[in-house]
Parts: structure tokens; sequence; C-alpha cells
């Protein structure tokens, strides 16, 4: 392989092989969760998202782009150690989006701890238990996001966070959304904690959502599409809700749920 320099305002690493171990590697994050986890490190794509993670305190590591554009000035900002450039065609082999795309990032992840969680006066929070599908809890966060809520928990997740479908998915909400990953008995004693009402969403003996009152700190758990929440959460003392449904079928997909809900508690509170 070769790596060459080129003359900028100052030296900017230029690869063009697609042998390089960097660009290896970056293929590796963006395929496998396992390499994610094991590095601490996730792939961005796109200069909106690049640009909200940021904003939020994400540590970049590295800063890819072709020499089309003015890529360097747009990301002076950035230690100009970590830029590399690459031909088109590496670019695109290294993305999702190919053309799409006009700028890739390797950030470190963070810890997303329960107790860091800030607790406003009056807060609203989403619980997801479970969510196989990166694209539905990507769509989660982007009405999180829409909505402003408190934040969103996510319970047993067999999803990666990181994932390259649920960051764009989310079109960068993953990164602005106050997020916690914990298990359900950590999740249980936060709430009763910071004595946090608590909803559960069920089929059976439940009440119209739209009867309660969401104005108050509220908490509402979500489960899986096929098997809805676990007994955990459903053999609790905590009142169960529905969304009505007036068709033939008699449940929605988990990120359409999750948007009603979410704009229900978003309209009592701003009214």
């Amino acid at each position: 392989f070769r790596c060459l320099f080129f003359n900028t305002p100052k030296m900017i690493k230029k690869i063009t092989s697609l042998q390089k171990p960097t660009i290896k590697n970056v293929i590796l994050l963006q395929e496998k969760s396992k390499e994610r986890k094991n590095q601490g490190l996730f792939v961005v794509e796109g200069i909106r998202e690049v640009e909200m993670a940021l904003k939020n305190n994400y540590s970049i590591s590295t800063i890819f782009y072709t020499e089309d554009g003015d890529n360097l000035n747009k990301w002076s900002q950035i230690n100009q150690e970590k830029h590399i450039v690459v031909s088109s065609i590496i670019f695109e082999k290294m993305t999702y989006r190919g053309k799409a795309s006009s700028v890739l990032a390797i950030f470190q992840e963070k810890e997303h701890l329960l107790g860091n969680l800030k607790i406003s006066d009056n807060p609203f929070f989403l619980i997801v238990e479970g969510g196989e599908k990166p694209g539905n809890l990507g769509a989660i966060l982007r009405t999180a996001d829409a909505t402003n809520i408190s934040g969103v928990i996510f319970s047993n997740m067999p999803s990666d966070l990181y994932n390259p479908n649920l960051i764009r998915s989310s079109l960068g909400a993953c990164f602005t959304v106050p997020i916690a990953l914990a298990r359900n008995e950590e999740i249980l004693f936060w709430l009763k904690k910071n004595k946090i009402n608590t909803y559960v969403t069920h089929l059976e003996s439940s009440k119209n959502c739209f009867e309660i009152d969401f104005c108050q700190a509220t908490a509402i758990v979500l489960g899986e599409e096929a098997t809805g929440v676990c007994s955990f959460w459903s053999d609790r003392q905590f009142e169960h809700i529905i969304i009505p449904m007036n068709g033939t079928v008699n449940s929605l997909n988990l990120s359409n749920s999750a948007a009603i809900l979410s704009y229900e508690g978003f309209r009592q509170r701003n009214q």
C-alpha cells in the first residue's frame, strides 16, 4: 500500500489503499458490534451527525473525507493530526451511505449510566425493554429529541447503541437525548427512589392513555412488538395503559407507540 502526504495549511495524512489497517478497522467498526465494544469506538457518517456528536461532547478520534470540497476548513476546529484524506473509491467502501456521505468520523463511546440522568422537577422518561431493531430505536430517539423528553432508558437492549443503522435512523438524536442503559432491577430501584409515576403499556385491563395525567413525574414502559413487556413489569403494581385501537389489528410498531405517548405527554405539558 501507499501512504502519501500533501501540503495544506499543515501536513494532512492521505491514504490511497484499501489495505491500510486504518481503513480495514473502520470497516470492522461499521460491521461488528463486538469490535465497537472492544475498542470503545464507533463510526459516524454525515455532516449533521458529526456536528451533533461534537456539539454534545463526544471525543473524536479520527475524521475522514475526500479531497473534494472545503472539508479541511469546515473541520478546522479538529486537531489536524486527526484528519485523513482518502480517495472517493475508498471513502465509498468505508461508508454505509456511500456517496450520500461527505464525511466520516470515529468517536469514543460514552458510559450511559442510569445515575447520570438528570432528574428535573417534573421529568418524563421512556423505558424501552428489549428493542431488537436498530431502526426502531433510532426513530424513538428522534421523537424523544423532538418532544424534549427527559431521557430514554434502554433495558436488556440486544442492539448496540452505536449500531450504524441506529445512528442513521436517529439522525444524530442518539447524541442529543439523555440515554441510560440498565437492567430492569436497577431501573425499578431508581424509579422508586426518585418517586416517578410509572405506567406500563399493556393490551389487557388497561386504561386509555389519553385519560392519564402525564403532567406529573412520569415514566412509561414499552416492550417488544411481538411479546409486549415482560412479567417483571406487567406483574408490578403499576397502572397499565393502552393506545386505543379502532381497527382489526391490536398493536402498533414500537417506534409509533413511543411517538404517540411522547407527544401526548408533550401536548399535556405545553397546553
